[in-house]
Formats: structure tokens, sequence, C-alpha cells
């Protein structure tokens, strides 16, 4: 795709996975502002999509395309110079690799069949060099073989015990916080509690966090947060000050 605007990602989602595939039921996709956006959320109800929005910075909810994105990544950093050429001949050995839980390929539970590979991939075979692009060809075919994508276990994180009771929480900054910045910012009103995130009122709206990512706000038995506690102002150079008013 030229960008990542929305009408470009819609339209690349239209002519390529519904024309090949049909419409899925539900779709999961991060929080992109093009997957919030207007456009977007009128495509979905229009094709009878369930979208569902992962949690803010919580690649696990994509967990299964996070795993074959690693081993994309790796292969392409080893064909920087001529990566174009390489990304489909790695895709198809991603998609025809055999995965030992379900005794399948990819490809294979897409299509009903397994793909015919190139007797390449697992021998050594000299051709005619009739261009150099059969030249680069038969280079890529000898360093790209089928790969499984490595699969972890659920990581363990530590959840503190008042995150269950607490009323209000701090929520952790993106790792590419600026420097000497606080980790934290909030805290927020806990709304709800679902089994591995919260609901937050954030601004005034409905926000989706992953626990992992908070912090207990331990209160005062006698202060209750509110929306004027913290007044916020810049100085003249642009920086950030907060000035806690008196209760």
């Amino acid at each position: 795709m030229s960008d990542m605007e929305a009408e470009t990602v819609a339209r690349a989602f239209v002519n390529t996975r519904v024309s090949q595939f049909g419409t899925p039921q539900r779709l999961t996709c991060d929080r992109g502002g093009q997957f919030e956006s207007g456009l977007f959320e009128t495509l979905f109800k229009f094709l009878g999509v369930h979208l569902t929005l992962t949690a803010s910075y919580t690649p696990q909810w994509n967990g299964t395309v996070e795993r074959l994105h690693r081993p994309l990544k790796q292969a392409l950093t080893c064909h920087q110079a001529d990566w174009l050429d390489a990304l489909p001949l790695i895709l198809l050995g991603i998609r025809t690799v055999l995965h030992e839980g379900l005794n399948a390929s990819a490809a294979e539970l897409v299509y009903g069949s397994r793909l015919r590979l190139p007797g390449q991939l697992y021998e050594e075979k000299q051709i005619d060099q009739c261009s150099d692009y059969m030249a680069r060809l038969q280079r890529l075919f000898r360093t790209v073989s089928p790969t499984l994508p490595p699969h972890q276990g659920p990581q363990r994180i530590y959840i503190p015990k008042d995150l269950e009771t607490c009323s209000h929480v701090f929520l952790r900054r993106p790792p590419f916080k600026k420097t000497l910045q606080i980790p934290y910012e909030g805290p927020f009103k806990v709304l709800r509690r679902l089994s591995k995130d919260f609901i937050l009122l954030m601004k005034g709206q409905e926000r989706l966090v992953a626990m992992d990512h908070l912090k207990p706000f331990i209160l005062n038995a006698s202060h209750e947060p509110t929306e004027q506690e913290h007044q916020t102002d810049r100085t003249r150079f642009g920086r950030r000050v907060k000035f806690r008013l008196p209760a």
C-alpha cells in the first residue's frame, strides 16, 4: 500500500481479503487510527463484520499474527537488498510449513489441499540463467526454506493484589516514552473489570486497557480524586507543569 490512510486500508481489505476469501464474521484489529475511523465503522456494518479492537500496546491480543511476523521479519533481514523478490517465496514457505498441533499447513486449511512447491526449496539444481531475474530467483530459492514460527507459552505477569479492589489505577506509558518522563499517568477511574482487561474512564470516554499495564492507586480514607485534582499548564519553553490543588 502507498500509505496507511483509512481509505487506502479499506480498499486493500475489500480488494484482497474480501474478494479472495469472502467476508469474515469477526475481525481483530489494533487501535490504529484507520481502524477507529468512521469509514471502517461504516464499512464493517455494511459487510456484516464484527470488529474487535485490541487493548492499547498489547500485542498478545494478536498473538498468532505476531508469531508469524517474527520469522517473516527475520527472513527479510537476510534479504535487505532484494526483499521485494524474496517476500513471495518467504510467504510461500510460511504458508506451507506443517504445524504439529494441526498436522496441516496454513495453505492446506485454506484451500483444502497442499500446495506444490518448487523442487529447489529442497535440493540443489542448476538451471540455465536466461536473465538476471532468473539468476536472483534461483539464489533466493536456495536461501529460503519453510520455517515453523516458534510458539511460546503464556507470559507470566505480576498482578498486584490491590488491583482487584482499587477504584482508581495508574496507566503505564508506552515503551517509547520520552527521556525522564514519568512512567505512569493517571489516576483513572475503574468502570468495569474483565478477565484480563479493565474499562477505564479516560478524558470522559471509556477505554479498554490490558491489566498488565496498570498499577493500583491507593487512596487515603478521606481523599477521593476528582476531575480537577491536577491542573496542567505549560511553561514558555513548552514543558508541562502540574499543580496539585488543595482539597
